[in-house]
This record gives structure tokens, sequence and C-alpha cells, in this order.
């Protein structure tokens, strides 16, 4: 029995030395490619994105801003404004545009109007009510925001502020004030829209105003 090892081994030893370094070998490369993936995961997490809603109280302006250590990537938004849950995963770029200009009618009426209609009302000149300029910019699909950025979502016009401001504390309407900067706060932190974004690899995504998506979830 001894003898017959010693012959298979003098025979197939060097065969055999060489199936058990590809072992070693394989078994080295899945470890090397294991932590290879997992330090890339870990970078992964240390970099990812984080989107909050930055609010200026006072200054009734509303911004997405950027405070993770990666770039953002947007991937979606769900509008669940209307009675209607619209997803841009789910639609043509000529939809989104058109239901983007659905949103700014609904953001000037529920946010805009409101909020300053009894301004404008108390500060009318001969049945003439101020003027409210502002800008809105929803992220399109596909659109970068970078660490430390932030991305302009809803503003009135500095000019209108400063006015508003004005006319307040001349006239001491200071509830006046009051209840139009919680009213803008209120009405941003409810506002139904829900943004999903990634980190640049797609490896990581979530959700900003997630309490947006109400009866549109999945």
């Amino acid at each position: 029995m001894q003898t017959s090892f010693i012959k298979f081994t003098l025979k197939y030893g060097s065969f055999l030395v060489a199936i058990v370094s590809a072992a070693i070998a394989l078994m080295a490369l899945g470890l090397t490619i294991d932590s290879a993936m997992t330090d890339r995961e870990y970078k992964e997490l240390m970099i990812r994105p984080w989107i909050g809603w930055l609010i200026g109280f006072g200054k009734f302006s509303s911004q997405l801003e950027n405070k993770g250590l990666g770039p953002a990537v947007i991937k979606r938004w769900v509008w669940n404004g209307s009675g209607e849950c619209f997803d841009t995963s789910k639609n043509e770029l000529e939809n989104q545009y058109e239901k983007q200009d659905e949103i700014i009618s609904y953001m000037k009426e529920k946010l805009v109007k409101d909020v300053f209609r009894e301004y404008q009302r108390v500060f009318s000149k001969g049945g003439v009510e101020p003027s409210i300029d502002w800008h809105f910019d929803i992220p399109m699909p596909g659109e970068f925001i970078i660490p430390g950025q932030m991305k302009l979502f809803l503003g009135i016009e500095d000019h209108v502020v400063e006015k508003f401001r004005s006319d307040t504390i001349n006239q001491i309407y200071y509830e006046l004030a009051n209840r139009a900067n919680s009213m803008f706060v209120d009405r941003i932190a409810t506002f139904p829209l829900f943004i999903e974004y990634c980190s640049v690899s797609g490896r990581y995504c979530t959700g900003l105003h997630d309490k947006a998506l109400g009866t549109c979830r999945p």
C-alpha cells in the first residue's frame, strides 16, 4: 500500500502540486476581490450624498442642500398634489415638463398667494395689490447636486422680502409677518413632492420628503 502511494506520488506529484498551487492562487484572488469590494462599499458609504431642505425663515426661500460628501444624482420625483401619482420614471420628458407647469401653478396658489394674500390686502393702494415676484426650480432626473451646493427650490425676490419687512415693521404688523413666515414654512414642509436621489455609482439611493409619497407608495 505504502509502495503504491509512493509510486503514485512520484508519478503525479508535480500535477498535484500544480493543482494545490492553483487552488491557493484562486483563494487568494477571491480574498483580494472580496477585500476590494468591501473597501469600495465602505468608501461608497463614506462619500454618499445627503440632501436636506434649507428653509430661510423670514426670507421666504427654500433650497435643496447637499450636506453629504459625495455628489447626488436626481433619479426621479413623484408629484402627489392633484389626486394623482405622477412619477417621472414612468413618464416621457415632455410630460415631465408639462407636469412642472402644473406644479408651478399649484405653488403659486398654495405657497405664494396664500402666504402673501393678507399682506397684499393690507398694503394694497388704490385697490392695486403689491406684486409678488418669485422663482421656482425643480431638479430634473439626471441632474447633479455636488457636495456643499445649495439649489434654489422656491424663492421670493429679495426686493419683495425687503418691502414686506419694511411695511410690517413700519406699520407694526408683527403678527402679520409671523403668520406669513409660519405659513410658508408649514407649506414647504408639507409640499407633496417626493425626490429620490442616488450616489454617482447608483449603489446608494434614498429619498427626500418621504411623507409626500402618501398613497403613491408602490
